[in-house]
């Protein structure tokens, strides 16, 4: 029986075209780690400029959704640009995705469910460009005329087309101007984009399974640094940061006798909305 040309699992999975990173695996963790830290770093700067009285809980919900969006947009979207060819490609990505692939291999080998989940988290250039320009204007023109929000989101803002070509990278960018700038609208898009973030891990983790208890197959190899570090580690951030957001809401964590009104303290909202803020309160606040 002819040995696989490749280190990943299953050992008969087909990859064409494979080749060995070229980098060591620290050399690659160090420039990764070195862009993104970069750019958190900028990202925090010119927060401190703009909005200099942030708290601090604010400025690191605001870097979270910074790094989510930025490894959505950019490395995920590498990915689903690139999925053909991640094999025998040598670039910082696509080693960096041959890395990882040592605990999920379907990242090589073009799998329809992780293509699909991915590209769900991928915008189209014009999606991300007017979903960015439009919250920028929005949340830095006039931040504490909360009218002019209300209307200029019901009206202007996201409608159909854009939702439609907006999906959770540019989404987590806009959920970290809000923050920013404390718009009225922080609290649901960080909700939008936080169980967005633990349902595809959900989603990540149950097919793995399932097809390793039910099929047998098994995507990671068995090394405590694939396994455990990579697949399980380097996934578990987009469960506990998002379960950790949770707990900042007023309105998911009062009591029934505070909890009255802490909807429209916090959101500012219009009558539609706050209607559904009524619903909510009779269901859970009674």
């Amino acid at each position: 029986m002819a040995q696989p040309s490749h280190p990943y699992f299953p050992r008969d999975a087909a990859i064409p075209n494979y080749a060995p990173n070229i980098s060591t695996t620290n050399e690659l963790l160090v420039r990764f780690a070195a862009v993104w830290g970069c750019g958190l770093l900028a990202s925090l700067v010119l927060l401190g400029r703009v909005c200099p009285r942030l708290s601090r809980s604010d400025k690191a919900v605001f870097l979270w959704f910074i790094l989510c969006g930025s490894l959505h947009c950019f490395f995920e979207g590498y990915f689903v640009r690139n999925h053909k060819t991640l094999a025998s490609s040598q670039g910082l990505l696509a080693q960096l995705w041959k890395e990882y692939a040592l605990s999920d291999s379907r990242y090589l080998t073009s799998d329809p469910f992780v293509l699909c989940v991915e590209a769900i988290t991928v915008v189209s250039c014009l999606g991300t460009l007017q979903v960015i320009y439009t919250y920028t204007c929005l949340v830095f023109s006039e931040p504490r005329n909360t009218t002019r929000v209300q209307t200029h989101w019901t009206t202007n803002s996201f409608p159909l087309s854009t939702t439609m070509q907006t999906v959770w990278g540019p989404l987590s960018f806009a959920t970290a101007l809000s923050v920013a700038r404390t718009g009225p609208w922080r609290h649901p898009l960080q909700i939008i984009v936080s169980v967005a973030h633990l349902y595809g891990v959900a989603l990540y983790y149950s097919t793995c399974y399932a097809q390793e208890q039910l099929n047998g197959v098994a995507y990671s190899r068995p090394e405590f640094q694939y396994y455990w570090v990579y697949y399980v580690g380097f996934n578990a951030p987009w469960v506990i940061v998002p379960a950790g957001v949770f707990s900042r809401f007023p309105f998911l964590s009062c009591s029934p006798s505070s909890c009255r009104g802490c909807w429209r303290d916090e959101w500012s909202l219009g009558e539609s909305a706050n209607a559904v803020c009524a619903l909510y309160q009779s269901h859970c606040c009674v």
